[in-house]
């Protein structure tokens, strides 16, 4: 499990490429934006959280390819689930 620090706000590209042991990821609710492969190769990712509602997930930026060979595409919202995309 890893949670990202309520302290960052945008998360680069490359950001947990390859990280092949990463299952689990709690993003915070202040976060705006997901670059490209931030999450690149990380087969094992089978659950993300997100601190914030659907509404506000929505709101953040993301790009086309954040997760790309990601294990999921399902975001978990205080009020419900979320297309990561």
């Amino acid at each position: 499990n890893v949670a990202i620090p309520n302290s960052v706000e945008h998360a680069g590209s490359y950001a947990f490429a390859g990280c092949t042991a990463l299952t689990n990821i709690t993003i915070p609710e202040g976060l705006t934006g997901i670059e490209r492969y931030a999450f690149r190769k990380c087969n094992a990712l089978k659950s993300i959280t997100y601190a914030g509602t659907t509404a506000q997930w929505n709101t953040v930026t993301k790009t086309s390819n954040w997760l790309d060979g990601a294990g999921t595409s399902d975001v978990k919202c205080s009020d419900g689930s979320a297309s990561a995309y």
